[in-house]
């Protein structure tokens, strides 16, 4: 209100100025459950109702989405998620806090697969790069496959080209296929004739394990230099990634210009970010 006060004699009121001012509330909002409990004396057990779900161990939904955004998007750590629930009126322990945060999450796993089949499917084109990254001490890399519309990360051992190939695929190893397909793999990676003889022999139309083709490539194909036989081995991965239809495929991947990339899509394009340095640099 005006003070009225303040006001000259020939003030006339105009109504009102609306303004929203946002502010925020943090506070408890416990629920008292009453469960059924019955006992059968035949059985010598006691048979109690289950709560809602998303009320299991005491905690909330509420409670439980809040830690997932405290520790994964703003970066905090357990000890200060604890303080922070601990000031507001949530008693809980460090433990616990690390229970919701490691333990039954196969639900997210299903959620990030759904996304990243939903995100395959959403586009003609997926972007694709890698950084390194450290895993218990050793070095791996982060894997991050993205369109405008998703982002989904991988974390792997390697970045070489079966590594992609898998990824695509959302598996830890790429499954292994030899058909009439694959003699073509075989001829952009520069296979000798002979080579492609041999693999000509082996087992066709039926998915093969990394451990049996490396097998068969180190001990019938030993000629070919190391480089050469993992190019049978990517030959093969690609044969059954083509042959799959668990995953969209990909029609056009844009990378950088590293070689891992090259050969897996129909089409390939280069970040103009990479490319601009040469002319940069003229």
């Amino acid at each position: 209100l005006v003070d009225r006060r303040q006001l000259p004699t020939d003030a006339q009121f105009k109504g009102y100025e609306p303004i929203i001012i946002q502010d925020i509330e943090l506070k408890t909002n416990n629920v008292r459950f009453l469960k059924e409990k019955f006992y059968s004396p035949s059985q010598k057990k006691s048979y109690l109702a289950a709560l809602p779900v998303g009320y299991e161990g005491e905690f909330g939904p509420g409670v439980r989405s809040l830690i997932i955004i405290l520790y994964y998007g703003s970066g905090m750590t357990e000890p200060k998620i604890v303080e922070f629930l601990q000031d507001v009126g949530v008693f809980i322990s460090e433990g616990q806090v690390s229970n919701l945060l490691t333990k039954k999450n196969e639900s997210w796993h299903q959620e990030k697969n759904d996304i990243y089949l939903t995100g395959l499917a959403s586009s003609s084109w997926q972007h694709s790069d890698d950084t390194s990254t450290r895993v218990n001490g050793h070095n791996h890399y982060c894997h991050v496959v993205c369109n405008p519309l998703y982002t989904a990360y991988f974390t792997r051992p390697h970045k070489d080209r079966l590594t992609i190939i898998s990824i695509l695929q959302n598996v830890t190893e790429p499954p292994f296929l030899l058909n009439e397909t694959t003699p073509a793999w075989l001829a952009q990676f520069g296979t000798p004739d002979w080579a492609q003889k041999i693999i000509a022999t082996w087992p066709q139309t039926q998915q093969l394990s990394q451990a049996e083709l490396t097998t068969w490539v180190q001990t019938q194909l030993a000629r070919l230099n190391a480089q050469q036989q993992v190019r049978v081995l990517e030959a093969a991965a690609l044969t059954a990634y083509y042959q799959q239809t668990d995953m969209p495929l990909v029609p056009n991947l844009l990378t950088d210009d590293a070689p891992q990339f090259r050969l897996i899509t129909r089409d390939h394009s280069l970040c103009w970010v990479h490319d601009g340095r040469h002319y940069k640099k003229l």
